[in-house]
């Protein structure tokens, strides 16, 4: 049928094609909450806003969650390190860098700790 034709318009036409529209309306729908449900996760993970407060300047809450997270990494890391040290696997972690002091693997390990807590901080920090 060629969809330049004027009987296209005609009800008949209509009435043979009505089936597909709860499908299409359906598919609208779920289209719209997939796209709100998306604007808002983009929303929360990557806006700087947070509450009423004055301007701090460009990248400044930024910062801040940064500093935040690097320090509970820290300190997360500090705790952590009470477990590696009693089972003994500060030597293996030092292997990433291909050296086997314990010290070594301290660093390492608390470098590792604060990268995790600086992402954390950067992620969830509209959460704090």
């Amino acid at each position: 049928m060629d969809p330049l034709k004027l009987d296209t318009f005609y009800p008949r036409f209509i009435e043979k094609q009505w089936f597909a529209c709860p499908g299409f309306l359906l598919f609208g729908a779920l289209l719209a909450l997939l796209y709100q449900w998306l604007d808002l996760s983009v929303k929360l993970l990557l806006s700087d806003e947070i509450g009423n407060h004055q301007d701090e300047g460009i990248g400044a809450l930024g910062l801040r969650a940064l500093g935040r997270g690097a320090l509970a990494g820290i300190i997360g890391g500090l705790v952590f390190t009470l477990v590696m040290i009693q089972v003994g696997f500060l030597p293996k972690v030092a292997s990433l860098i291909e050296a086997d002091s314990p010290l070594t693997g301290f660093f390492v390990h608390l470098v590792i700790s604060i990268l995790i807590g600086v992402s954390y901080g950067i992620l969830f920090r509209k959460q704090s």
